[in-house]
């Protein structure tokens, strides 16, 4: 049931393994502000906003429980569901790192949105997309997306190298600029104001420590021992 719940948050356009006959395609029109393609992702509680910081977070901890319980997964029939499920989240990630220092974090205006009652297949509001970006720090969105996909990289390291090895290399270059443009998401999207950040410390030390888990690299785990008290 959980994993029908993240399909019914899906945004764009629904594969033929759709297993929520009461949803169809939506927001095939999202764009970064570059105009870049930023279809798909899940869509925020009940509403139609895409907000990336705790989408992120979302997929990381699915992530997580599917590395540690895999037998469970397998014993209940789950794991394609689960693959599937968090495949659709990480392609929607990939597509928001659209240029080298730029990540869209949010797609929607929460106050166009939340004014609308409706469902997803029938908006027709605006939806503009922010990005965070060198000038335009978001180092917490960043550390959480890139912990996010290097779980998802790990889930898939052993069924599908290529698309793994893909998911890791953005997964490190997130975190590069996370740390290279120091700064909170909610300081540079303005209408991130919905789930404001108060820190990125933590979330740096949970990339660091997925990008560790992935790679072995020391580098990740000097850098997650080295964070500063986060708390």
């Amino acid at each position: 049931m959980s994993w029908l719940f993240y399909e019914a948050q899906r945004s764009g356009k629904f594969p033929a393994t759709n297993r929520v006959p009461w949803r169809g395609p939506s927001a095939l029109g999202d764009k970064a502000p570059d105009g870049s393609d930023v279809t798909g992702g899940w869509y925020d509680a009940g509403d139609h906003l895409k907000l990336n910081f705790p989408m992120a977070w979302a997929a990381s901890v699915l992530a997580w429980g599917f590395i540690e319980f895999q037998d469970g997964y397998s014993s209940s029939a789950q794991t394609q569901n689960a693959l599937d499920g968090l495949r659709w989240v990480a392609d929607y990630f990939v597509k928001c790192h659209h240029s080298d220092v730029a990540f869209t974090g949010q797609v929607g205006d929460p106050g166009a949105d939340h004014a609308v009652w409706g469902r997803a297949e029938d908006m027709t509001m605006a939806r503009p997309a922010y990005d965070v970006d060198a000038n335009n720090p978001g180092s917490d969105l960043l550390g959480q997306t890139a912990a996010a996909l290097a779980a998802i990289s790990i889930m898939f390291e052993k069924i599908d190298a290529p698309y793994a090895l893909m998911l890791e290399a953005h997964a490190r270059d997130l975190y590069a600029v996370g740390t290279t443009f120091q700064g909170k998401y909610s300081d540079s999207i303005k209408a991130a104001y919905v789930y404001p950040s108060s820190n990125f410390l933590d979330d740096l030390t949970w990339a660091a420590a997925w990008l560790y888990r992935k790679t072995g690299e020391q580098q990740f785990l000097q850098a997650r021992k080295s964070m500063p008290n986060s708390a």
